[in-house]
């Protein structure tokens, strides 16, 4: 069999990160016969009540095999699981929250560190990119064969998915602004 795929998810974990409609989505895909080994890491803080939740998912599809809960990681802790994986996870569910476009932190530390990554909401410094899934902002299960697709057919260096946010560094935010005030001045 092919070599398994490890996706990350990294957040202190609240409802509109979604990351049910990912559990929900690898249930169904093992359900309907997938055969690809995808283990999902979710690194950070998940509450008792969303433990609840997630737990419930995993046993309901029996996919106790395909969930690693690491808790909290930093540094070079987290750095090793990052190490591992081939795909991130950003929030699947800001529409529950009623918002439809943000630029979330989250999917700037992803490209930082190379690594391509599916979400959901509107983000126009990302929504081009070639290394970006997009998932549809609703509650439908996330189409795990449509993240294997994408990953079987994927070929960038973590080192051009770095390069493409280099213009959002604050060093060439802050240059621009200087640019702006040199201008008008």
């Amino acid at each position: 069999g092919r070599e398994p795929f490890h996706l990350i998810g990294v957040a202190e974990v609240h409802p509109w990160h979604g990351f049910d409609r990912m559990l929900t989505g690898l249930g169904e895909y093992y359900q309907k016969g997938g055969e690809r080994q995808i283990v999902f890491h979710i690194v950070g803080g998940v509450s008792a009540s969303m433990m609840h939740d997630f737990r419930s998912i995993i046993e309901q599809y029996h996919i106790e095999d395909k969930i690693v809960f690491h808790g909290k990681l930093f540094g070079t802790q987290l750095d090793e699981v990052f190490a591992q994986c081939q795909f991130a996870i950003g929030s699947l569910a800001r529409h529950r929250s009623g918002i439809t476009c943000i630029k979330t932190l989250k999917n700037r530390e992803y490209a930082a560190r190379g690594i391509p990554f599916i979400y959901s909401e509107e983000d126009s410094d990302f929504d081009h990119q070639s290394y970006v899934l997009k998932a549809p902002a609703d509650e439908s299960p996330i189409d795990i064969a449509g993240i294997i697709r994408f990953l079987d057919s994927y070929h960038e260096q973590p080192a051009d998915i770095r390069q493409s946010v280099d213009y959002l560094s604050w060093k060439t935010q802050m240059q621009r602004v200087l640019d702006e005030l040199i201008i008008e001045n």
